[in-house]
């Protein structure tokens, strides 16, 4: 962001994140620069629904073998280092599931600490969860999730169910540079769950599946299908679609999949606690830096993280919820400026100014928490609209089945205000 700032100073042209990565070495930046007016993007258009075909071995390998109903003891679990991922195991964990837990690490040891460490950042640690715990050293977006063929072979035969929560999470970066971890990873999942028996999947997507303006005018539903990608303009939001889509394509041939779409997950019922690097804990602390907010049209879900590992965990060890589509969210949703009056009733002194104005203001603060994402606000997507414009426009409404049923672990009266949940992000936050 810093380069594109001071390129744009130099030169007076205005260039996007993304051409920082499709020209990545100074040659190809300095050509980019010297024909600017004449620049044809390097990004290709992206033909999602084949990037979502599976190999044919993994088909093959679905079409040979019969799921057998299990105890579900024992499961495999990606993504456990992560916010929500720590959450995910302490639900497995308090109900006396074996995590098998795939982390990154040099060794079981290192990855043993850094899967403790998690926790304990959360207070979710128990020492009795050690020995109900197996760090599987692996990497998500390698072959056979980086492992040894004989170490995933004898994972997939010992292994009742697979929780898939890992993702690299990013609003700026291109499809491309997210597909090996979003895409490649889910792929090697589904082969671990149908290489030596057939295991179930439950896969952690989001609602940014249904940012393509196919769904601006129309409830997106638990049952809707995935048929649109058009609109879809976000790498982040392109790879999940793809991740599902191929997810369905298994599923037709007879792997079971369950999917859950959590909302913006912020931090605890009781506390708030959330990492600081999270983007609704950037929004608030770049907001309160600034001294200003954005005049935009738009309404925020704050879906605490308990809240949502509670739902998941509890909703995926019931049979009859096998193959269904969750949405995990809260429907008590806040306008932006509802925020910015809890902020002011907290003390601070917020402006509402024009998103121009807000980005010229946003552009002189480099050490604002959210200078690093000025992309998001900056850079044209679609229609000479930033991410953050395109973002007003989405479904309005996201039918959920927590609207009409009992939660399986939490009612949703439990879900707080989201004024009140704001008050207590706050100490976090800022």
């Amino acid at each position: 962001v810093r380069l594109l700032v001071k390129i744009e100073k130099e030169f007076k042209i205005l260039i996007s994140i993304k051409d920082i990565y499709h020209y990545p070495t100074l040659t190809e930046m300095a050509m980019l620069i010297s024909n600017f007016s004449s620049k044809k993007s390097k990004s290709k258009i992206l033909n999602l629904k084949k990037e979502s075909l599976l190999d044919s071995d993994i088909i093959n390998n679905i079409k040979k073998k019969k799921h057998q109903e299990t105890k579900h003891k024992k499961v495999f679990l990606t993504g456990a280092t992560g916010f929500l991922g720590a959450y995910l195991a302490h639900q497995l964990l308090i109900k006396g599931k074996h995590i098998y837990c795939l982390v990154r690490s040099s060794n079981e040891k290192q990855g043993l600490i850094k899967f403790k460490n998690n926790l304990r950042k959360y207070d979710l640690w128990e020492n009795r969860f050690e020995k109900k715990t197996t760090i599987v050293i692996g990497d998500i977006t390698k072959s056979h999730l980086g492992l040894k063929l004989s170490e995933f072979k004898y994972i997939a035969s010992n292994i009742d169910l697979i929780y898939h929560n890992a993702a690299q999470v990013n609003f700026i970066m291109p499809y491309e540079d997210i597909k090996a971890a979003n895409v490649f990873g889910t792929q090697e999942i589904i082969r671990l769950a149908s290489t030596q028996k057939i295991i179930p999947v439950h896969f952690i997507s989001t609602l940014s599946v249904f940012d393509s303006w196919s769904f601006t005018k129309s409830k997106a539903l638990e049952s809707s299908d995935l048929d649109h990608s058009d609109g879809l303009f976000n790498g982040y939001s392109q790879s999940k679609w793809v991740a599902e889509r191929m997810l369905k394509n298994a599923e037709k041939h007879g792997l079971p999949i369950s999917i859950y779409r959590p909302g913006r997950v912020t931090g605890t019922l009781d506390i708030g606690e959330m990492p600081k690097n999270e983007l609704f804990s950037r929004f608030i602390k770049g907001i309160i830096q600034c001294k200003a907010c954005p005049d935009i049209d738009l309404m925020i879900d704050l879906t605490p993280v308990d809240f949502i590992s509670s739902f998941i965990i509890s909703a995926s060890l019931k049979k009859e919820n096998s193959g269904k589509t969750f949405h995990v969210y809260n429907p008590n949703r806040i306008h932006l400026i509802e925020v910015i009056t809890i902020l002011k009733k907290h003390g601070y002194k917020i402006q509402i100014i024009s998103l121009e104005k807000w980005k010229q203001r946003l552009l002189k603060s480099t050490n604002n928490a959210l200078f690093p994402l000025l992309a998001i606000f900056q850079d044209s997507i679609h229609n000479n609209q930033s991410l953050i414009e395109l973002a007003q426009n989405r479904s309005k409404i996201i039918d959920s089945y927590i609207n009409t049923e009992l939660v399986y672990g939490a009612k949703l009266e439990t879900l707080p205000k989201p004024g009140d949940l704001l008050d207590t992000i706050l100490t976090v936050a800022t």
